[in-house]
């Protein structure tokens, strides 16, 4: 998935780029998008792929404990949500250096979550079966800057961003209901590069397809799923097995709508 999706920008790259410099020629070396700029917000589907290492480290002894059993649990890998930005970029003229500057500056949300469900070696929990049910939601706000290379029938960018939210653990047993396990705020930065593909200046919608990467700076920990999943506990020798961030890389796609265009030829 991840090769898929670096191929598929270095073919829209290239073939905007191809677009763009063919139009320039066209005009004499004047571009259809001198001076093009725009602010639009986009709404859409986050598809994300994570490896939490801690969390999974306490679901594989819960299933190792469980020996044969073949209700185990799967491990966190991949969450889904919402995703929304509200987006400012084009292409503004330097009087003083008599060029063209690009800029992108967004404001963007998104969330994702994953449930697994399985049967815990704790034979303490008061559930049919000991089925439990783990949910992990996460929730990131993001303030990013960049530069937009390439405008045309596709605009391509490239940006980076500080990252702030939270995420949250929770438990799903039968006889207990749903209780949260543990919320952590995290901190992070992440590098994004925005692709829209407009469809003229009379539209004033376009369709963003946004792969990104996220770095967590803070690290957490998962004793308390740990113990939960495992009957008698022991801290493993290594405490540092149960510790993770939530790193992802993903790729968001969005319906724009642009609230206003200057200099959109």
């Amino acid at each position: 998935m991840k090769k898929f999706i670096l191929l598929s920008i270095l073919l829209v790259f290239c073939f905007s780029s191809a677009d763009a410099q063919k139009r320039n020629r066209k005009r004499g070396g004047s571009s259809i998008t001198d001076g093009k700029q725009l602010m639009q917000i986009g709404i859409g589907y986050n598809l994300s792929f994570i490896d939490p290492k801690g969390l999974n480290y306490a679901i594989q002894q819960s299933n190792e404990n469980l020996m044969n059993n073949s209700n185990h649990f799967s491990k966190l890998s991949m969450t889904q949500g919402f995703s929304g930005a509200l987006t400012w970029y084009g292409k503004y003229e330097d009087c003083k250096h008599r060029k063209l500057t690009s800029y992108l500056f967004e404001i963007g949300y998104n969330n994702g979550r994953q449930s697994i469900d399985g049967k815990s070696s704790n034979t303490n929990l008061i559930s049919p079966d000991n089925t439990t049910k783990i949910d992990l939601d996460m929730h990131n706000v993001s303030i990013k800057y960049g530069f937009m290379p390439s405008l045309g029938n596709i605009d391509i960018g490239l940006g980076a961003g500080l990252d702030a939210g939270i995420s949250s653990l929770y438990s799903n047993i039968n006889s207990l209901g749903r209780k949260n396990i543990e919320t952590n705020v995290n901190y992070g930065v992440s590098v994004f590069m925005p692709i829209y593909i407009t469809f003229g200046k009379e539209n004033i919608f376009s369709l963003g397809i946004r792969p990104y990467y996220q770095y967590q700076i803070n690290t957490n920990n998962a004793q308390k799923l740990y113990n939960i999943l495992n009957i008698n506990p022991i801290q493993p020798e290594n405490t540092k097995q149960l510790e993770y961030r939530l790193n992802n890389y993903g790729v968001e796609f969005q319906l724009c709508f642009m609230l206003h265009k200057l200099n959109y030829h």
